[in-house]
């Protein structure tokens, strides 16, 4: 199972993408949503995108994730920020997760999103 990575801070990137590995994800690693969104037009869908909302460049994390469920309407996204004032209608199988957080808390969100619905 493959988690793309969106982070522009690297600090944060290495850890989040270490944590994700132990715990037995595959990890896509990129610093901008830009590069992300120019990965996915030639790579198989991930199994879920975890991105920074503000990120460097002409895209940020959040039109990253409207342009991905675009493509693939019910892919999970976690958005994580360390901005009180984003708030915002996020829509099935979207979560906004706030800085500062731990990896233990991102695995546990990424794992209710990927678990397969009860019944």
């Amino acid at each position: 199972m493959c988690v793309l990575l969106v982070e522009d801070e690297p600090l944060i990137r290495q850890i989040l993408a270490e944590e994700l590995r132990e715990a037995g994800f595959k990890v896509c690693e990129l610093a901008t949503a830009e590069a992300a969104a120019d990965l996915l037009a030639t790579r198989p869908r991930p199994a879920l995108l975890l991105t920074d909302i503000h990120t460097p460049g002409r895209l940020d994390g959040l039109e990253l994730g409207r342009q991905v469920r675009s493509f693939f309407p019910d892919l999970p996204v976690v958005y994580m920020t360390g901005r009180p004032d984003i708030v915002g209608s996020l829509r099935d199988n979207e979560v906004l997760v706030r800085k500062p957080f731990t990896p233990p808390e991102i695995l546990h969100t990424i794992r209710q999103l990927l678990a397969p619905p009860p019944g």
